[in-house]
């Protein structure tokens, strides 16, 4: 995922920008915010009558939907090197269709949080106008729709029960990745002495014989 490789602590401006239109595509202005996008599963859910529980069949895998808002305040005045609303003119053709042309081609795009949930092409399906929301602060919001032509085969499934997590397992899983010493100190007592443990004990033994064979 892409969160592990471009960590947003690390690399927060890869986190600010969206990028469209190939490798390594083209960066949107300014500083941009995700809204509305998540992976969903759909499921028809069977209920039985004057019983507990319920049936779930899994029935599609619906394409993800979401918003992104764009934040344009540079004119190029700055001494940034950029100018926002310049950039913003390039960026939206990217994201525009020519109704003349036959076929509608998805837009490539990446953004490490649409990569986590899988998400890789697009359509726009609607760009907005710029709005100032205070002086020199303009946002323009485009909404998308994931691109995801259906497969030839179904994958239509119920779901199965799981094995049940219960306290103690939760408990323990923590312990062993946190590494706690005193589930490591059970075990060794529980498997017996360490080899350590037993390189003292013969020691000790030798110790002992050496005093008994001095006394006599």
């Amino acid at each position: 995922m892409a969160s592990q490789l471009v960590n947003p602590l690390l690399y927060p401006q890869e986190w600010d920008v969206v990028r469209v239109s190939g490798s390594p595509g083209m960066s949107s202005p300014g500083v941009c915010k995700l809204s509305g996008w998540a992976r969903k599963n759909e499921f028809d859910v069977k209920k039985g009558k004057g019983t507990k529980g319920s049936t779930l069949t899994f029935t599609g895998l619906p394409p993800v939907e979401g918003e992104i808002e764009f934040f344009l305040w540079d004119d190029g005045t700055l001494g940034t090197g950029h100018n926002h609303f310049e950039e913003w003119s390039r960026f939206k053709e990217l994201l525009k269709y020519d109704p003349t042309k036959k076929t509608i081609e998805a837009i490539a795009i990446f953004h490490p949080a649409l990569d986590d949930i899988g998400v890789f092409s697009v359509i726009c399906v609607e760009i907005g106008i710029l709005i100032p929301t205070r002086e020199l602060l303009y946002t323009v919001k485009c909404k998308f729709i994931e691109y995801t032509p259906q497969p030839k085969a179904s994958a239509v499934g119920t779901a199965r029960g799981t094995k049940k997590i219960t306290p103690t397992d939760a408990a323990a899983a923590h312990a062993q990745a946190a590494g706690d010493a005193s589930t490591q100190a059970l075990k060794e007592a529980l498997d017996g002495p360490t080899s350590q443990e037993n390189e003292m004990n013969k020691l000790w033994k030798d110790y002992n014989a050496q005093g008994t064979d001095g006394a006599s």
